[in-house]
């Protein structure tokens, strides 16, 4: 026999949740009709208008860095081919006696080796370049013939550019890191309070049969698993066509999955009750016409809402 308990909001979005749940229901229920306390009123509202601009400023912070993480990779690379191929194209003037191969030793390279440093981590390649435009000058007072196809200055030109993405992208962790401490620092209130909400809700139906008393309680946001599992299956479409490599999210869990090639997803869950579905993805170009529908398959244990779009 499947045993039926709450579970308490585990990620942000369903501590949000929860604290909004609430907040809204409380709302629109007729003052003193309703279970929650007047103490515990004020704190889900000061709560929740805490908890909502701080994950504002997380999720903003997050589509900065993500947005400016291909910008610095885009640098990165330019800059790994420059030192990269000045390197090479200097080991090759080694080969013709056209540079002395002691002149490795300005660059920190191993004068007996015309093999290229290893350059895979950002951290290398920032090194390898500052090493050359430091190195070259003195090279060249030391008689050394000036380079080209790269030039020392395009190498530099390169770097310069590639520091000032790096710096703008380390900027945007930071601020990211700040926001995800600022939601940490406030999850242990959030959990007490959410809890409090619940314990409230729980006892003020707590003489209505087990069943009733969990269809009241989910409309205050409380969430029920149970020890039996249900799948959620169905198909993501956007403008008419299958839609793969989308996520879709189960609200009340948290729980995200990805479509396959088809366009289909399956959750598996022990959420019993209502369910409702969140499809994320890019924006479209041109949004007119363009939108997600989600077709779930049936499913006698979780009754499906309507999915939100999220762009």
């Amino acid at each position: 026999m499947p045993t039926i308990q709450r579970r308490l909001p585990q990620t942000n979005i369903t501590r949000q949740r929860a604290l909004n749940t609430a907040f809204n229901k409380n709302s629109i229920t007729p003052p003193g009709t309703g279970p929650l306390t007047t103490t515990t009123e004020t704190r889900l509202g000061t709560t929740r208008t805490a908890y909502n601009n701080a994950l504002i400023a997380h999720n903003s912070a997050k589509a900065d860095q993500t947005t400016n993480t291909p910008l610095k990779d885009a640098e990165i690379e330019n800059l790994r081919m420059y030192v990269s191929h000045f390197m090479q194209v200097f080991n090759l003037g080694v080969a013709r006696n056209k540079y002395p191969a002691g002149h490795r030793a300005y660059y920190q390279l191993n004068v007996g080796s015309s093999a290229v440093p290893n350059l895979d981590q950002e951290d290398n390649v920032i090194l390898w370049a500052n090493n050359l435009v430091t190195g070259d000058p003195l090279r060249i007072t030391a008689g050394g013939v000036a380079m080209a196809n790269p030039s020392i200055a395009e190498v530099q030109a390169a770097l310069t550019s590639t520091m000032t993405a790096f710096n703008a992208y380390s900027a945007f962790a930071e601020a990211l890191d700040t926001a995800e401490e600022a939601l940490e620092d406030l999850n242990p209130d959030t959990d007490s309070l959410i809890k409090r909400v619940w314990d409230e809700v729980e006892t003020f139906y707590g003489e209505e049969e087990p069943s009733s008393k969990r269809e009241n309680a989910r409309r205050w946001g409380v969430i029920y698993i149970s020890t039996a599992q249900a799948t959620l299956t169905g198909l993501v479409k956007e403008a008419g066509v299958p839609r793969p490599d989308t996520d879709v999210t189960l609200d009340q869990t948290g729980t995200v999955v990805r479509t396959n090639s088809e366009g289909r997803y399956t959750i598996v869950t022990n959420l019993i009750g209502d369910a409702t579905l969140s499809v994320h993805g890019p924006a479209p170009e041109n949004p007119t016409g363009h939108q997600f529908v989600v077709i779930p398959d049936h499913n006698d244990d979780i009754t499906i809402n309507v999915p939100d779009i999220i762009w």
